[in-house]
């Protein structure tokens, strides 16, 4: 078994009874690994499959239990924002999200720190305070760039973007998903140009 398969059978697991026996019964691959395993696989179903979601937070906290890793602590608090995100818990999310980003910080893992600053957007952006998405953003956005990560930094400038658009700043709005839209051609990468063409054509639109 690998790390990938123990994660699945972790979220799959009926409980925490079982979460636990199964990581006891794997020790050499109970670490900050599985961790990252866990947290992708949260990241990956929180807005498709909330109970999924949940049930890989589940499984971080089993793992953060049996651990002293200060990492997985942190990825614990980065997923467990990320889950109260999926039960529209959003000052609970952003606090745990912060948590998760001072946690990294702390272990000088910057670019770890900023993505979850990404979570921290979307919460902040759904309780209405757009001010503060867009300055999270956009300082992650910085981080990403200095890291060479263009996929992250242009995926924020879309959520940036969005913002503006729902704000029904329309100018600010194509500014933004013109940038997000420079990174992903120069990464060719065609999902997110299709995505980016969809949301400057609705505010093209408008303007």
């Amino acid at each position: 078994m690998n790390r990938t398969e123990l994660a699945a059978r972790l979220v799959e697991a009926g409980g925490e009874a079982e979460r636990l026996a199964l990581l006891r019964e794997h020790p050499a691959l109970a670490d900050v690994c599985l961790g990252y395993a866990l947290k992708d696989i949260c990241w990956e179903t929180w807005s498709t499959e909330p109970t999924r979601a949940h049930a890989a937070a589940a499984a971080l906290e089993a793992l953060q239990a049996l651990s002293t890793d200060p990492e997985v602590s942190a990825l614990a608090a980065w997923v467990a924002g990320i889950s109260a995100l999926t039960e529209g818990r959003m000052e609970r999310a952003v606090s745990q999200l912060e948590d998760a980003g001072c946690r990294f910080r702390q272990l000088c893992k910057p670019h770890t720190a900023a993505a979850t600053e990404v979570s921290k957007l979307i919460a902040l952006a759904m309780l209405g305070r757009y001010d503060e998405a867009i300055e999270t953003g956009l300082r992650a956005r910085d981080i990403f760039l200095r890291h060479g990560d263009l996929l992250a930094a242009g995926k924020v400038e879309n959520n940036v973007g969005n913002i503006h658009f729902r704000r029904d700043r329309y100018r600010e709005a194509e500014k933004f998903q013109s940038l997000a839209r420079e990174r992903f051609a120069a990464l060719d990468d065609r999902d997110q140009l299709a995505k980016i063409d969809n949301c400057l054509a609705n505010t093209h639109a408008l303007l």
